[in-house]
C-alpha cells in the first residue's frame, strides 16, 4: 500500500513538473506578445498625434506645405481606421501602456469613440481634397475634440 502511495506522488510530482515547464514558456511568450501589442498601438495612436501635429503647423503657418495636407489628412484616417483592431486583443498593461482598463470593460462605447475618429478623419480628407483650409480648420478642430473625448475616457494621463 505504502509503495503505490509513493507511486502517485512521483506522478503527480512529474506532472506538475512537465506542467511548470511547459506553462512558464507559455507565460513569457505571452508576455512577449503582450508587449508587441502594446509596442503596436503606441505606434500606430503615435502615429495620429504627429499627423495631428504637422497638420496644425501648417495651418498656423509655421511650415509652407499646404499641399501635403491632403496626404497628411489621408494618413491620419488610414491610422484611425486601424485603430479599433489594434484594441480587440485584451493585453495586461505592463506598465508602458497608458491604457485604462476599461476599453475592454466598455468596449461598444470605446468602438463608437472609434468609429467617430475614423468618421471626421474621413471628413478631413474630403475638405483637404477640397482645398476649403477655412472649414479644414474646422474640421481639424472636430477631430481633436474626439481624441479628447476618448483619452479622457479611456487613457491614463
Amino acid at each position: 500500500m505504502r509503495f503505490h502511495h509513493l507511486k502517485t506522488q512521483k506522478i503527480i510530482i512529474h506532472l506538475f513538473t512537465v506542467l511548470f515547464l511547459i506553462l512558464i514558456p507559455l507565460k513569457i511568450f505571452a508576455q512577449d506578445n503582450a508587449d508587441t501589442i502594446i509596442t503596436y498601438r503606441q505606434s500606430l495612436m503615435y502615429n495620429l498625434q504627429r499627423n495631428l501635429n504637422s497638420i496644425s503647423e501648417i495651418l498656423k503657418g509655421n511650415i509652407d506645405q499646404q499641399s501635403h495636407l491632403a496626404g497628411l489628412a489621408s494618413i491620419l484616417n488610414i491610422s484611425a481606421s486601424y485603430a479599433p483592431d489594434a484594441f480587440k486583443q485584451k493585453v495586461p498593461n505592463n506598465g508602458k501602456s497608458k491604457s485604462k482598463p476599461n476599453i475592454w470593460q466598455n468596449q461598444d462605447d470605446f468602438n463608437l469613440e472609434m468609429q467617430s475618429l475614423i468618421r471626421e478623419t474621413a471628413e478631413l480628407v474630403k475638405l483637404a481634397e477640397s482645398n476649403d483650409i477655412k472649414a479644414f480648420s474646422a474640421q481639424l478642430g472636430v477631430v481633436g475634440k474626439n481624441c479628447a473625448s476618448c483619452h479622457k475616457k479611456y487613457k491614463n494621463r
